[in-house]
């Protein structure tokens, strides 16, 4: 087990020039737009349960599907 640890550390050390720096990958930032369902409102948090309510059992009319 030590043996392939080693390779592992060499092979990612050799990989790897000291002094060369690599370029920095950012997550892309979203376009996505929307917003809410029409007739929602999120003033109330019995409007938000009453909205997962009509999802869950609309997923369970489909089977989870």
């Amino acid at each position: 087990m030590t043996a392939l640890m080693e390779d592992g550390l060499r092979y990612i050390v050799s990989e790897k020039p000291a002094g060369e720096k690599q370029k920095r990958n950012l997550p892309r930032v979203s376009t996505a737009t929307g917003g809410l369902r029409p007739g929602v409102s999120l003033d109330k948090f019995s409007n938000y349960q009453e909205m997962e309510d009509l999802e869950y059992v609309e997923k369970l009319k489909r089977g989870f599907q």
